[in-house]
């Protein structure tokens, strides 16, 4: 009997706090901010969902060139970049830049590089 009531309390536990740990894509979900020496200046980066194949939908926002882009599965220069999330990677590429990141602690903590400069910058994004 005893062994049966301490089976039910670890199921207890296991449901009660199992249930709230989230997956990388669940905790990459929703508006991020940072900024960097770069040309974006502050980055601010809005995931609105994560697909099954790890492709990241949402838009990234470079205020000091004030442009905005789609993030999904194309790359098109100043309209649209491919983001995938594999893990906890998230890796955002365009036409003529790109952003490497980890999701870790909360933050995701990278590099982003753009143009011709290849010198990689570092970039961490907070959620907002």
């Amino acid at each position: 009997m005893k062994r049966h009531i301490v089976s039910i309390v670890f199921a207890a536990f296991l449901i009660a706090f199992g249930a709230q740990a989230q997956s990388p894509a669940e905790q990459l979900i929703g508006k991020w901010s940072g900024s960097s020496t770069g040309p974006c200046g502050t980055t601010n980066v809005t995931v609105t969902s994560v697909e099954a194949n790890g492709m990241v939908r949402g838009t990234l926002d470079c205020t000091q060139r004030k442009i905005t882009v789609t993030l999904g599965d194309k790359k098109e220069l100043d309209r649209s970049m491919a983001a995938r999330l594999v893990g906890s990677q998230l890796t955002i590429d365009g036409a003529n830049s790109d952003l490497q990141f980890t999701l870790e602690n909360g933050k995701l903590a990278g590099t982003a590089s753009a143009g011709t400069n290849t010198t990689r910058r570092p970039l961490v994004l907070t959620k907002q």
